[in-house]
């Protein structure tokens, strides 16, 4: 990335703040300063917090929100590519992603059969088109993607003009992941990138890690600025960094506020 990285308008990522859904978020995010969200319309685990936006009401106070305050929806979460996965139940959950302006769906690839993955993959991108959605796979090394080698493999199979990859700055360090590979793929192969930081040395239960326990940009020891350094500076570029626990005195408004200040300063400093 270049000197205009400081400029690049960033993302929120609802992770952050999963205890307010929309239509309350998109304000939230909009006085942070942030110039769009994602949303968490899909449960990434049994009776976790979604917002799928089946009540129209909702939908419409929500799409009024994104007009007024100028805060788009980058893209809706999270679709997990395995054996379980219906196709076809996906459809009203694109259709209100797309009333409210979303462009991406994020997607992880769960099933240790990369064939599986792959198909479904391929499905989800022929539904995604009928939304005009681009379909986003997030490898994490927890899940059977776990790295941007499987997440490119994935994709390749797919052999879906609107499939990329989402780098997650945690993820692609943690998983070992290659700054060579990252550094020779196609530019079309990439979606979105999300930052963070972390401590250097991976602990155990790296789950835990990236749901509870990332650090500011700045604030740890990731390799960020060589990541930086890879990726097109016009990529899409959202910030992931739940402070619930590690800033329990901060209520939610001032923790994006926080998170904002401190990737702004982070890229402005990596910038000069």
């Amino acid at each position: 990335m270049t000197t205009s990285t400081a400029r690049i308008p960033l993302s929120f990522a609802h992770l952050a703040a999963l205890e307010v859904g929309p239509p309350e978020l998109i304000d939230l995010v909009a006085e942070a300063g942030f110039a769009s969200t994602s949303l968490r319309m899909i449960p990434t685990v049994p009776a976790g917090p979604a917002y799928p936006l089946d009540n129209r009401a909702q939908r419409r106070a929500t799409r009024n929100r994104v007009t007024a305050t100028g805060v788009h929806v980058l893209y809706i979460e999270v679709v997990s590519l395995s054996q379980l996965l219906d196709v076809p139940t996906l459809e009203p959950l694109f259709e209100a992603g797309a009333d409210v302006g979303a462009t991406r769906v994020l997607a992880t690839g769960d099933d240790a059969d990369f064939a599986v993955v792959a198909d479904k993959l391929a499905a989800v991108c022929e539904l995604g088109r009928q939304f005009d959605l681009a379909i986003d796979v997030e490898f994490m090394p927890f899940r059977a993607v776990r790295t941007l080698a499987d997440a490119v493999d994935v994709i390749d199979r797919a052999g879906a003009t609107n499939a990329h990859v989402l780098v997650d700055a945690l993820h692609f360090y943690r998983s070992n992941s290659s700054l060579d590979q990252l550094r020779h793929l196609d530019r079309r192969l990439l979606g979105t990138f999300q930052i963070c930081d972390g401590v250097r040395n991976a602990p155990v239960d790296l789950a835990y890690e990236a749901r509870n326990a990332r650090l500011l940009p700045g604030r740890g020891e990731l390799r960020l600025i060589e990541l930086l350094n890879v990726l097109p500076v016009d990529l899409p570029m959202g910030v992931e960094v739940p402070m619930a626990l590690s800033h329990p005195e901060l209520d939610l408004s001032e923790r994006l506020e926080l998170m904002l200040a401190e990737a702004r300063t982070f890229m402005s400093r990596t910038s000069n």
